[in-house]
């Protein structure tokens, strides 16, 4: 369903765009349904989710908690729906920002502990929003915090075949979509 480039390009520029949108820091997670519409654009929605969820713990573990519920309960699939989404915002390491970040980033590549990035000096502030499509397509967006506490311009990457993230929330994601789309009608065979 999203197959096209030009789909690709519209998921990439609505998630992009509802991070530029953010005024306000230190918001509370969110889970969202991009859904086609009739004109060929898209619009954003946040599913119904109560606030108080991401109070129970690491955003991480609650929107998988939430995933596993829309699977067991069966939820209906929603029509038009595109692509899920989350938004939260985290902290980010760059190699150069710090000796800590530096070593941090080492230790975690060769599959060691490291401190939490919140922790580390040097640490970047970002808003992110991680989306997959129906075609199980992941797009990550990222919009950096500013000195003057403003936000950078959001920047999308479209994950191609072969190089999806990994983690509790692209997995997250990945169990939503497959429970929330509406799935292709059987196909019939003539005997």
């Amino acid at each position: 369903m999203t197959d096209s480039t030009d789909m690709q390009s519209k998921i990439a520029a609505k998630c992009a765009e509802h991070l530029d949108r953010r005024t306000e820091w230190d918001e509370p997670p969110e889970v969202l349904g991009l859904f086609a519409e009739d004109d060929q654009g898209l619009r954003l929605e946040r599913l119904p989710l109560p606030l108080e969820v991401w109070e129970m713990g690491p955003a991480g573990v609650m929107l998988g908690a939430y995933a596993q519920f829309v699977v067991e309960s069966e939820m209906e699939a929603l029509p038009d729906l595109v692509a899920v989404a989350f938004r939260c915002e985290a902290f980010a390491l760059q190699s150069d920002a710090s000796p800590q970040a530096e070593e941090a980033i080492r230790r975690r590549m060769a599959g060691g502990s490291a401190p939490r990035n919140a922790d580390i000096p040097g640490r970047i502030e970002q808003r992110m929003l991680s989306a997959v499509d129906t075609d199980g397509r992941h797009y990550m967006s990222t919009a950096s915090r500013l000195a003057d506490g403003s936000a950078a311009p959001a920047a999308t990457k479209v994950f191609t075949d072969g190089q999806d993230p990994t983690g509790r929330i692209p997995a997250a994601l990945d169990r939503l979509i497959a429970a929330l789309r509406l799935q292709p009608a059987p196909s019939r065979t003539s005997d």
